[in-house]
């Protein structure tokens, strides 16, 4: 009985510390995508989309494309959409990532356009 007792305890235990080996590590960005190839992956990721996902992708990457003071927030919500497949999501949010990128290296040479969007999402984050 004491034997038993033992073993399920060891088993308690383990199972422990692998859940709790589990809670420390902590989910990383994905790296943004270089500025020039941001339509190019959007478009090879959301080429199968559903409608729906498709044309909010379409319409991020004519913003992207045009350089357009909205594309951060096109690309934001592009990335949050609940319909999107894992491949989309990463393409998605590595495209924000390079176009924030973009934004602060802007910003940093004074252009007030970069900086003013930057403290807008900063504003909706």
């Amino acid at each position: 009985m004491t034997r038993i007792c033992f073993q399920r305890m060891a088993g308690l235990s383990a199972l422990a510390l692998l859940f709790l080996a589990g809670c420390g590590e902590t989910a990383k960005s994905p790296p943004p995508l270089p500025i020039d190839q941001v339509p190019q992956v959007l478009e090879s990721a959301f080429k199968n989309a559903p409608a729906e996902a498709g044309a909010a992708a379409s319409e991020a990457m004519s913003a992207v494309r045009e350089d357009a003071s909205g594309a951060l927030d096109e690309l934001q919500e592009l990335s949050i959409r609940p319909d999107l497949s894992d491949e989309q999501r990463m393409a998605a949010s590595r495209a924000m990532a390079a176009y924030l990128q973009k934004l602060r290296e802007t910003a940093e040479k004074g252009d007030k356009k970069a900086e003013d969007a930057l403290q807008q999402y900063r504003a909706t984050k």
